[in-house]
């Protein structure tokens, strides 16, 4: 397990207090993304094209809608229609959906928002004992890249290999945000940053709240992507015309001091919280030769391996390990292991 301090917390204006945020992507945005915070605003627009044209999962074709009834349910159509202007509709499963143009042409950029809410205490065989923990469902990752396996991903170039981005003070990274459209003209009130809520939209609903606020609304379908949306809900012309030249590609400045990288996940990503700090499980292992190993991680190692922590390998394994590790104490660091025996962790 990865061990990592909180940074930073923010709490939301709905109560929601948020840990970290993900971001699935191609390594080479990664790296522009961590190191110049480059960040390609899309529309809900784009999600629903592309839910039309590869399926659910990045897409989605209820994106922005913020009302549904029965498809001859007259007497809804005319009282709907005039909640929004430039009313689109969608068929889908014998109801009528509406949604305004307006909204979904809003520049937006979505993440996965880990929140207070997502943890639930759950006891653990393994350990005997309770934890706090929340997962990042496999469905998740393969609601964007869908590779089943390490060797699957490695066959792509490097570039275009599929990463996993944790951004760790999801309040610096706000500001810095909202730092850069101030810079450009945005205010700070055209810029909404919310979590979104899932409801069933297989059934006639409709949303009550203002527009745009209908973006923060998704299908239960979606709940496994746990999001968290910027939206740009400016009708500033001239920066959107500017935004529009730069193919909505901005760049927010370095962000390397609050983010990390990570090979992508073909599991479950299980994350514990102890009220102080976040474990989670790393993608792919992380090999260290014995002999690259400090002292104090040598020391801990050999207790956990005289003490029978690693019930995953033979008793003759474990021996050799032993072995291996008291060679390096007295080649390395000129230690005997009758000097250590006494040491616990």
């Amino acid at each position: 397990m990865r061990k990592e301090r909180l940074k930073g917390e923010l709490t939301l204006s709905n109560s929601k207090r948020i840990y970290w945020l993900f971001r699935c992507t191609e390594k080479k945005y990664a790296n522009s993304f961590c190191t110049k915070g480059t960040i390609k605003l899309n529309t809900p627009r784009t999600w629903v094209q592309h839910a039309k044209d590869v399926g659910l999962g990045r897409g989605d074709l209820l994106e922005g809608a913020f009302c549904s009834y029965a498809i001859k349910d007259i007497q809804s159509f005319l009282k709907f229609r005039n909640l929004r202007n430039n009313l689109e509709s969608e068929f889908q499963n014998g109801l009528t959906y509406l949604r305004s143009a307006n909204v979904i042409d809003l520049p937006t950029f979505c993440l996965y928002g880990l929140y207070d809410s997502s943890f639930k205490e759950r006891y653990f065989n393994e350990t005997k004992r309770w934890a706090k923990v929340s997962y990042v469902k496999i469905d998740y990752f393969r609601d964007f890249y869908k590779y089943e396996s390490r060797e699957a991903i490695n066959l792509l170039k490097e570039e275009e290999q599929p990463v996993f981005i944790i951004i760790k003070s999801p309040n610096e990274f706000f500001r810095r945000i909202l730092k850069f459209f101030e810079s450009i003209g945005i205010s700070n009130k055209e810029i909404l940053i919310k979590p979104v809520d899932y409801i069933d939209k297989q059934q006639p609903y409709l949303f009550r709240g203002p527009a745009p606020y209908e973006l923060f609304i998704k299908d239960k379908r979606f709940i496994n992507q746990s999001e968290l949306r910027i939206v740009l809900n400016t009708q500033n012309n001239k920066v959107l015309k500017g935004l529009e030249e730069d193919n909505f590609i901005i760049n927010i400045g370095d962000l390397s001091d609050i983010t990390e990288i990570h090979p992508y996940y073909l599991e479950d990503m299980l994350i514990e919280y102890d009220n102080m700090t976040l474990r989670f499980n790393l993608s792919e292992p992380i090999v260290t030769k014995f002999e690259d190993m400090t002292v104090e991680e040598l020391m801990k190692l050999r207790f956990q391996l005289v003490k029978g922590y690693y019930d995953n390998i033979s008793s003759d394994e474990q021996q050799k390990a032993i072995e291996d590790v008291d060679r390096i104490f007295k080649e390395k660091f000129n230690l005997y292991h009758h000097y250590i025996d006494d040491i616990e962790y």
